[in-house]
């Protein structure tokens, strides 16, 4: 049995998108996972916060679910397939049976079934003949009886060659054996790629079968530049927190499924998989454009005009406005580069 592994894109119908719903200055506020190891208190009061130092950084998140790990199954040799087992959907066991095909045949075997066809094609156009010379013989007023027995006797004759001949194709049968496609593992049958009857080689995919004790997640394409160079990339799963080990796509993988029009997708192992189970709902978070202990301002102290940023300083009674230049936009706090410094009082939005 030959197997090889897919990228379950092409075994399974769950669509899966990337989504951006934080950081890089994007929609400040916005209802997606958490990320609550990294997010410090906000220390800001309804009208004026004090500027800090404090760690900023982008979070960018993707939507994806925990998938099972998917084999597709050949046989080991080429030639037609006799029988499949299972149907799309059956739970299978390791070691079951799930398609079978004779191994190739020698030329005994082909001779034996080309002495069986002409047999039957000698005999059929013979018999007909009799029969008609019959039914004539006896419109006429003749006694046909003599000549009903040949013909009978002529069957029946006819009848034990088929059997001795098909007695001997069974035997090559035997004599030649089969070879099966077996489960690997316990799992469930999602896809059937040929039926009895299909001619296959040794690389056609025959069954598909999913192990759901082998699983990962998947998300819409992330460069592995982007995820080597990120701070921090983690899952959350059921409102926990998962590490994550990357799985890299092979560079010609990836180049083949861009000519071929495939949306490549990038796929993750889960370090400790307690509690995770396939078809579960899954974020990856990915923490880029770590800035520790810098000056920061709140993203709500903010403001834009012809494309400068300013803020408004608190000096006594009075707000002061005072251009800034601006770092990192995290989800809540934006690096400061110039223009303000620490223990300012800022003004704030409501």
């Amino acid at each position: 049995m030959y197997m090889k592994r897919k990228d379950i894109k092409r075994c399974l119908g769950i669509g899966l998108c990337a989504v951006l719903l934080a950081g890089c200055g994007k929609a400040a506020g916005h209802e997606a996972a958490e990320v609550p190891e990294l997010i410090e208190p906000v220390d800001v009061t309804s009208e004026e916060a004090v500027i800090e130092r404090r760690d900023v950084y982008v979070v960018n998140y993707y939507e994806s679910a925990v998938l099972p790990e998917i084999t597709e199954l050949c046989f080991e040799i080429s030639g037609t397939v006799r029988e499949v087992r299972v149907a799309i959907g059956d739970v299978v066991r390791e070691g079951d049976v799930l398609a079978v095909m004779n191994k190739s045949m020698d030329s005994n075997y082909y001779n034996l079934l080309n002495q069986l066809m002409s047999l039957r094609s000698s005999y059929t156009g013979s018999n007909r003949t009799q029969e008609i010379e019959i039914e004539r013989g006896r419109l006429t007023g003749k006694n046909m009886d003599r000549e009903e027995l040949l013909l009978r006797q002529q069957k029946e004759i006819q009848e034990m060659e088929e059997l001795h001949l098909i007695a001997q194709i069974e035997d090559a049968l035997v004599a030649q054996g089969e070879t099966k496609i077996v489960a690997p593992y316990d799992g469930m049958i999602v896809g059937l790629a040929s039926d009895a009857g299909s001619n296959v080689s040794e690389t056609t995919p025959v069954v598909a079968i999913a192990n759901e004790n082998d699983y990962y997640l998947s998300c819409p394409f992330i460069s592995e530049k982007t995820i080597n160079e990120s701070h921090d990339y983690y899952a959350n799963i059921n409102g926990r927190r998962y590490e994550l080990e990357y799985l890299p796509i092979d560079r010609a993988e990836l180049e083949a499924m861009t000519v071929s029009g495939v949306t490549p997708t990038t796929k993750f192992r889960i370090k400790a998989d307690k509690d995770v189970k396939v078809g579960d709902f899954a974020v990856i978070c990915m923490v880029t454009d770590y800035r520790e202990n810098v000056v920061a301002v709140p993203r709500t102290a903010l403001y834009k005009d012809h494309g400068n940023y300013y803020i408004y300083l608190i000096e006594g009674e009075n707000r002061i406005q005072t251009p800034v230049t601006l770092g990192v936009y995290g989800a809540m706090f934006v690096e400061v580069l110039s223009g303000v410094e620490e223990g300012a009082r800022v003004y704030v939005k409501e």
